[in-house]
This record gives C-alpha cells, structure tokens and sequence, in this order.
C-alpha cells in the first residue's frame, strides 16, 4: 500500500511538471489565441464595422499573425497543448477521496481573501468549471489547424459528409451550434482560458519568491 502511494505521488509530481512546463512554454500564444477568440466573437454584439480590423483579429486568433503554414501548425501544436494541460490540471488536483470537503473546494470559491488564496480560486475554480468547453474548443481547433488530425477524420467520414462535419466543428468551435446561449458559454470560457496561463504563472513567481525568502533551494 506504502509503495503504491508513493507511486500516486511521484506520477504526480511528474504530471505537476508536465503542467508547469508546458503552461510557461504556451502561456503567450494561448493568451493571444483565447483574447482574440474573444474579440473575434464579440463582433456580433458591437458595432464595429472594420474588416480590416476584424481579418486582423482572424488572423491572430488562427495563425498568430505568422506565416503560413507555420503560424497555423504553431496554433494548432499550442491548443494541443493547452489540451494537455487542461488534462494534467486535473490529474494533479484530484482527491484522494470524494468528499463534500474536497468539492467544494475545488468547484467553490474558498479560504481567506488573501493574494495566494484568490490566485489559487481563479486558477483552480474557474479553470475547473470551464473544462469541459475549454476541452471542446481545443479538440474543434485542432482539427480546423492540424492537417494530420484531418486526415484521421476524413479517413472514417465519407468523402461527400467531410465538409459537413467541416461545418459542423466550426460551429461546435464557436457555441454557435447552441445560438447565442452556447456564444455566450465559449465567450465566457475562452476569457477563463486566456486567464489560465497569467494566475498560473504568477503563483509560480510567488511559489519561488518565498522558497527563495526562506532559503530553501
């Protein structure tokens, strides 16, 4: 039994890296993705009537204002890694034991007002109850950004369907599947998401400030 929660430890603490590393790495690229997400899906609701401005938002949200095809295939290879990370978010916080305790505070807003303590509600809370569309809209970016995910999918799905479920993904992408109720939801969740990698990181710096106050390497 010893050995066995010792195990549990050390896959976590692999995990915890994998989502340390990884969310450092992707942090800029995947704020720029979600904030230009968002912009991008609020033109329906504002009067703004700029192409330019808009393709230019377009273009960031798809390619990050890069060349093609590396912009792309960057884009793409940054949402798998936020799926990776969204997963490895999970694993890491998951309780020994369901408890009333261990969900509420996970999915509920707790402990004191305190700077650590709101970073860790944000980052934890807010990224729990936004998985699901986060997932969503990575696994829809992906097969819109990654040629070879494509190929996968067309593989199964006959020829004269594949621009269907084209179609299809994209307005899964958006929320536009569900009118402006699911709009609002991925509006709402790309914001969580683009917030991610910010309290993420600045709970790092606060973690190795204060190990590096108290002396400890």
């Amino acid at each position: 039994m010893t050995v066995k929660t010792n195990d549990n430890m050390n896959i976590r603490k692999i995990v915890a890296r994998l989502h340390l590393w990884l969310g450092i790495v992707s942090s800029v690229p995947v704020v720029i993705i979600c904030a230009t997400g968002v912009t991008y899906a609020l033109r329906e609701y504002i009067s703004y009537e700029n192409e330019d401005f808009w393709t230019w938002i377009l273009d960031g949200h798809c390619f990050l204002w890069l060349p093609l095809p590396y912009g792309r295939y960057i884009t793409g290879y940054t949402v798998l890694a936020f799926l990776v990370i969204l997963i490895s978010g999970v694993i890491t916080q998951w309780p020994g034991r369901w408890t009333i305790e261990a969900l509420r505070k996970r999915f509920w807003f707790s402990g004191p007002v305190r700077t650590k303590r709101v970073l860790m509600n944000l980052h934890l809370v807010l990224g729990l109850w936004a998985l699901l569309p986060l997932a969503v809209s990575c696994l829809t970016g992906m097969l819109m950004a990654l040629d070879w995910l494509q190929s996968i999918v067309f593989m199964i799905v006959p020829e004269e369907y594949q621009m269907d479920v084209l179609m299809l993904n994209s307005e899964i992408h958006d929320g536009s599947i569900m009118g402006h109720t699911g709009r609002i939801i991925m509006l709402v969740c790309a914001t969580i998401g683009g917030t991610l990698p910010l309290t993420g990181i600045v709970l790092y710096i606060r973690h190795k400030l204060l190990f590096k106050k108290k002396g400890v390497k």
